[in-house]
């Protein structure tokens, strides 16, 4: 059951049956609505609760979509996550997204996939592009490897999601 603030439009805590409190924003983006789970009650205090959802509604006015940004976030930790979202923008920028499609589902996936972000590390990326290029006999595909790598990191450090690019 939900339970909203006088003071903030938006705003509430909602009970779950079993007596779980977690508070919420309801808001509207694009004249969708959507809820954004602040946090849990105690651990998350009514001050702080408020203090992210004006943040949270400040986004919003700015055409943001915090819940979005919350699911992509979540997506993004692992390394198929990443490739998910990259593959999204290449399709609409990239006129070689196809090749970059097949090369993350050949190489990278494989390798990578279910690995989280923030655990693959510039040793890992030398010793895939290595192995490509030593036991393919594929200098070339190791060095087209590397750049869709390099993108694909650089695409996650714009978005937040890793603090360097282990492909630099």
């Amino acid at each position: 059951r939900d339970y909203w603030d006088d003071a903030l439009r938006g705003f509430g805590v909602r009970v779950s049956y079993g007596g779980r409190r977690a508070f919420a924003l309801r808001y509207r983006v694009n004249n969708r609505l959507r809820r954004l789970t602040l946090g849990p009650y105690p651990d998350l205090s009514l001050f702080e609760a408020r203090r992210k959802a004006r943040e949270a509604l400040g986004d919003v006015a700015r055409g943001d979509d915090p819940a979005q940004n919350k699911q992509e976030r979540r997506d993004a930790d692992t390394f198929r996550g990443l490739a998910q979202a990259y593959l999204e923008m290449a399709q609409r920028r990239h006129r070689s997204w196809k090749e970059e499609e097949r090369i993350i589902n050949k190489d990278l996936l494989p390798d990578f996939g279910y690995r989280l972000l923030a655990d693959i590390r510039r040793r890992d990326v030398r010793d895939l592009v290595e192995a490509i290029a030593r036991k393919r006999n594929a200098p070339i595909m190791a060095n087209r490897t590397l750049g869709v790598l390099s993108r694909m990191f650089n695409f996650a450090l714009d978005r937040e999601w890793i603090e360097a690019n282990p492909a630099a």
